[in-house]
């Protein structure tokens, strides 16, 4: 016959889910508040970036727009 079980006197393992849970929570409360944070200057770097594409494809245009006037010019 086995021996009766002994109660651990460790109580590590009782509180390891209790830290595990409150670690998992903080992590999630400060992600959203950094990516809360975070999330205006993505946007504004975003718009800036959007922008700057405009920007260029209208030079590209006028660009082409340019060259397109001076070679029926040239050939008239």
């Amino acid at each position: 016959r086995a021996p009766p079980a002994q109660k651990s006197t460790c109580h590590f393992s009782d509180t390891l889910p209790n830290v595990t849970h409150q670690v998992y929570s903080f992590d999630m409360a400060y992600g959203a508040e950094h990516y809360s944070y975070l999330n205006p200057w993505a946007e504004e770097e975003r718009r800036i970036a959007a922008e700057e594409k405009k920007r260029q494809n209208e030079l590209k245009w006028r660009e082409k727009q340019l060259a397109k006037a001076s070679k029926d010019s040239v050939l008239k």
